[in-house]
């Protein structure tokens, strides 16, 4: 009985050790292991007549990605040939938004398409489960010269 009494104690006095140290802190720790997804996209897929000036493709991640691995690499546009457009990245809002934004106009009539790799990451390293996709159509004709807004 005295042995019992005398290996609960010491069990209770190494469990109170443990959870005041940084290793009890790192096994409660909560970690991000969920993926991140794509929340929402604009122009949305199958979009038709979008605008071809000035225009840029935003996505919006589920949480806080890593910006370094939202890039040209990883995040672009491409017309119907499979040929990327020269477009500029860029985070416009604490990490969960990007933007593609193309250096010229796109073409009128034109079929793109938006690829968003896998390997995009967000604060903890975690990478998207899958490639993501989706196509817009630009406009068949310009808009006039004075109701071009920039964005």
């Amino acid at each position: 009985m005295r042995l019992s009494v005398i290996l609960s104690m010491l069990c209770l006095v190494f469990l109170i050790s443990c959870s005041q140290s940084d290793l009890w802190k790192e096994l409660n720790k909560n970690p991000d292991i969920l993926p991140p997804v794509i929340s929402m996209v604009s122009p949305r897929d199958g979009d038709t007549n979008v605008s071809i000036s000035k225009m840029s493709v935003k996505v919006q991640f589920s949480e806080q990605m890593n910006s370094s691995s939202v890039n040209e690499d990883t995040f672009y546009i491409m017309d119907s040939f499979g040929s990327k457009i020269d477009c500029t990245v860029s985070d416009f809002s604490g990490s969960i938004y990007f933007k593609a934004s193309p250096v010229s106009d796109l073409s009128l009539n034109s079929t793109y398409t938006v690829f968003i790799s896998k390997d995009v990451s967000d604060m903890a390293g975690n990478k998207m489960k899958e490639d993501y996709s989706f196509s817009f159509t630009t406009a068949v004709t310009a808009p006039p010269a004075d109701t071009i807004s920039p964005q």
